[in-house]
């Protein structure tokens, strides 16, 4: 009713003030669209529609908009679509160059972005997919070589990842498979520049190792009991002058092994999440150069274990194949010039230990305030 009444008054309003064209235009549930604007004419005079028009616009503007819907250079913009370059946007769908975004779709240079796709070179990523070159990253793959790594696999050297796939300019790594300037790691194969080790099989640049029989001139260890160079371990109980290590934890002074796959040297990685050389670990397993955790048991200050299987100062072993730069382990035979060790008697050119009781060296150990743990 009040739309035909105005209609009418601005029909009133055209005759008496001479306007040269009326455009009538009206937005639809269909997408169709329409327009009702009102040109001012070009003489000058205080009749009833300049009247109309200052009431409307103030006295300033030249045009009438319809409550409905109106495109203009400095109009409102309807509730539904608008298309202007200083305008706010529509609820729907609306693109300007220094607008507020939409809350579905919206690309803009320097605008905050929309919550399901947004692409912006300097704007906060959205929930989904982000690609930028210097933003915040995700929650389930991150790369980065100073960054808090996510749950499952982080690899880059500067940048955020997304929370789905993130792809940067200098790193390029999928959610399998890492690859990072100098470590690349997936949770089922890793290879390193400075060692290659696969879930069977891992291939050093200084050691082979093969699935049956390893031979290293400075470490021998077996499938049950992992051995250091200066420590023997029985398989119950292992305590060393550096390092207390059981059949089940095993503890290096300052590697982090991972629960399946051996990391590279200079690298803490767990069974689904991939580290950074100084990065803090994920939510499962946290496991640091220089911090002892393990996902049961937390371990000295300067050892980290992973929770199945012992691991060295030098050593990178898996709970499948023992890796390491300067050592080769095998799941059967272990030989070696200074070191054999079997999966029921340890022994070592320095520390001999026996199944149940801790050795003299153990015990003063304990003296000097070590930790020593026997599972």
């Amino acid at each position: 009713m009040s739309c035909k009444k105005e209609f009418a008054n601005v029909i009133q309003a055209r005759i008496a003030a001479y306007i040269s064209s009326i455009l009538l235009e009206f937005k639809f549930a269909d997408g169709s669209n329409s327009e009702f604007v009102l040109t001012r004419c070009q003489k000058a005079t205080d009749s009833s529609l300049n009247s109309l028009l200052r009431s409307r616009r103030g006295a300033k503007d030249t045009t009438i908009t319809s409550p409905t819907t109106a495109k203009s250079a400095a109009a409102t913009q309807s509730a539904t679509t608008a298309n202007s370059a200083t305008i706010t946007q529509s609820p729907t769908t609306a693109k300007s160059a220094a607008t507020t975004q939409s809350a579905t779709t919206a690309k803009s240079a320097t605008t905050t972005q929309s919550p399901t796709t947004a692409k912006n070179a300097a704007s906060t990523q959205s929930a989904t997919t982000a690609k930028s070159a210097a933003t915040t990253q995700s929650l389930t793959t991150a790369k980065n070589a100073a960054t808090t790594q996510s749950a499952t696999t982080a690899k880059s050297a500067t940048i955020t990842q997304s929370p789905t796939t993130a792809k940067n300019a200098a790193s390029t790594q999928s959610a399998t498979t890492a690859k990072s300037a100098t470590t690349t790691q997936s949770p089922t194969t890793a290879k390193s520049a400075a060692t290659t080790q696969s879930a069977t099989t891992a291939k050093s640049a200084t050691t082979t190792q093969s699935l049956t029989t390893a031979k290293n001139a400075a470490t021998t260890q077996s499938a049950t009991t992992a051995k250091s160079a200066t420590t023997t371990q029985s398989l119950t109980t292992a305590k060393n002058a550096a390092s207390t290590q059981s059949a089940t934890t095993a503890k290096s002074a300052t590697t982090t092994q991972s629960l399946t796959t051996a990391k590279n040297a200079a690298t803490t990685q767990s069974a689904t999440t991939a580290k950074s050389t100084s990065t803090t670990q994920s939510p499962t397993t946290a496991k640091n150069a220089a911090t002892t955790q393990s996902a049961t048991t937390a371990k000295s200050a300067t050892t980290t274990q992973s929770p199945t299987t012992a691991k060295s100062a030098a050593t990178i072993q898996s709970s499948t194949t023992a890796k390491s730069t300067t050592t080769t382990q095998s799941l059967t035979i272990a030989k070696n010039a200074a070191t054999t060790q079997s999966s029921a008697t340890a022994k070592s050119a320095i520390t001999k230990q026996s199944a149940t009781a801790p050795s003299t060296t153990a015990k003063a150990n304990a003296a000097q305030g070590k930790q020593l743990y026997v599972p």
